[in-house]
This record gives structure tokens, C-alpha cells and sequence, in this order.
């Protein structure tokens, strides 16, 4: 008699809250250094600043090695780079294809840290009289002008980008209990990724409890829409695959997360050169 049954159906994977807490450390990591490093950074070194000490917390410079225009642009550099390595990094995750779930969901991470922070950053940030965008409308014409621009513009990116997360989640999720899977995903990766980089700031040269009090709002604050990312989740597409991509126990990114949790500790946190 011939055995007609069916084979029986894989079970969608548990995700592994350690791997995802690794992955979460290394993209903020990289979101960090994108926005310090490469936005602040990189622009001050170009345009002959002189001083300079990279940290978590900021960018040091000599102000006086500096023109009140390269200054502005300095400032801003920041977090238009945040906001176009991020893009960039979107774009890479919505056109490639790969069933490596951790580098997926990496590259993901690492796109919305970035938009989130840095579009929150403008949103949030633009009146205040100290950071980005202070440094950047200081002596332009018409300062209320640019900081309602850029407060709009930053809104407009934040909503953009909320929506676009939530839309390109859909590999890690399947089809059933979309928003608990996110919820899993995402708030161990909002808890893993900030606190590392907020304790960061204690190691600092001018590390106080001043400014662990600053970096709490600027880090946590800056991605709190990873969360209402598990809100804006909605209901499982016809191209949706019934077994989602899932970030599972992975000794090599558990390594990358401990060699990124060294390099705050080591590095970035006391700041570069000392």
C-alpha cells in the first residue's frame, strides 16, 4: 500500500534573543560611527580642522581651526550622512535577496537605526540652543526659517521611515503573530543596541553623570520609533513566505557583538586619539 501522507510541515524557527542582541550592538555601533566618524568626522578632517577626538558622545574639535561656514557644515554633516548611509543601506536590503538571517536582519537594523536617529534628530532636536543643527543655523539669515525646514523635513523622514520598516520586515515575520515576532525583534535589539552606547559616554574624558543623563534621551529617544515599528507591522502580503527568516543562535555574532561591545569600552568610549 502506498504512503500517500503528506510530509509534515516545518515549524517556524524561535529566534534567539542573544544572536539578535549581538546583531543589535554591532548596528549601533555602526550607526555611531557612520554619524561621529564619518559624517562629523571625515567633514572636519576635509576642511582642516585641527584638535580632533572622536568618542560616542561627539566630535572634539579647535574651533578656532575652523571658519564659521566650514563650522556649519561640520555640524550638519552629521546627520545628512546618518540619513543617506542609512537610505543607502534600505535600498541594498530591499534589492538583494539572501536566506542568511542574521546578515538580513543586520542590514535591516542598521538602516532604520540610522534614518530613525538621525531624521528623529532634526525632528526633535532643531530648536534647541546646543547641537547639529544649533552649530548649523548659527549666524544664517533667517534662523527660525531653517529650524522650521528642517524640523518639517525631519518629521517627513521619521514618518517615511517608520512606514517603510514596518512594510520591509516582512521576511523576519511569516504570516502568523507578525507583531509578536517584531516585538521580540525589535525591543531586544532597542534595549541591546542603546544601553551599550550610553554607558559608553561614562568612559569619556569629561565623563560624568551629566552626560549619561544627555546620551539617555539622545540615544533612546533617537530610536523610539524601532518600537512603533511593532505598531506600524501590518498583515502578511501574498508574496509573504510561511517561514520567516530567523536570526538563530550564532556563535560568530555573538563574537562580532563582544569585539563591538570592546570597542566601545576600549575605543570610542574614552575617545580617539586620547
Amino acid at each position: 500500500m502506498n504512503d500517500t501522507s503528506m510530509p509534515p510541515a516545518k515549524e517556524t524557527q524561535a529566534i534567539d534573543a542573544i544572536t539578535v542582541a549581538a546583531i543589535a550592538v554591532v548596528s549601533y555601533l555602526i550607526a555611531a560611527v557612520v554619524h561621529e566618524g564619518l559624517g562629523h568626522g571625515l567633514t572636519a578632517a576635509a576642511l582642516g580642522a585641527r584638535g580632533l577626538r572622536l568618542s560616542t558622545a561627539a566630535l572634539h574639535l579647535d574651533a578656532d581651526s575652523v571658519s564659521p561656514e566650514a563650522s556649519r557644515i561640520i555640524s550638519i554633516a552629521g546627520p545628512l550622512t546618518g540619513l543617506l548611509v542609512g537610505g543607502l543601506l534600505a535600498l541594498i536590503h530591499g534589492a538583494t535577496r539572501s536566506k542568511h538571517a542574521q546578515i538580513r536582519y543586520c542590514l535591516w537594523l542598521t538602516a532604520y537605526v540610522c534614518l530613525f536617529a538621525n531624521a528623529g534628530y532634526l525632528a526633535a532636536l532643531s530648536f534647541c540652543p546646543f547641537g547639529d543643527v544649533h552649530g548649523f543655523v548659527k549666524g544664517l539669515d533667517s534662523p527660525l526659517a531653517w529650524r522650521l525646514a528642517l524640523t518639517a523635513f525631519g518629521a517627513a523622514a521619521s514618518l517615511a521611515a517608520l512606514l517603510l520598516a514596518g512594510r520591509t520586515m516582512d521576511e523576519f515575520l511569516g504570516r502568523n503573530q507578525r507583531r509578536r515576532r517584531a516585538a521580540q525583534l525589535l525591543v531586544i535589539s532597542y534595549f541591546a543596541g542603546s544601553c551599550p552606547l550610553i554607558l559608553s559616554t561614562l568612559l569619556g574624558r569629561d565623563g560624568s553623570f551629566i552626560a549619561l543623563i544627555s546620551a539617555i534621551p539622545a540615544t533612546l529617544g533617537g530610536t523610539i520609533l524601532l518600537l512603533y515599528t511593532i505598531l506600524a507591522v501590518g498583515p502578511a502580503r501574498p508574496s509573504t513566505g510561511p517561514l520567516p527568516l530567523t536570526p538563530q543562535r550564532s556563535l560568530p555574532w555573538c563574537a562580532a557583538g563582544a569585539f563591538a561591545l570592546a570597542v566601545y569600552a576600549l575605543v570610542l568610549g574614552p575617545g580617539v586619539p586620547r
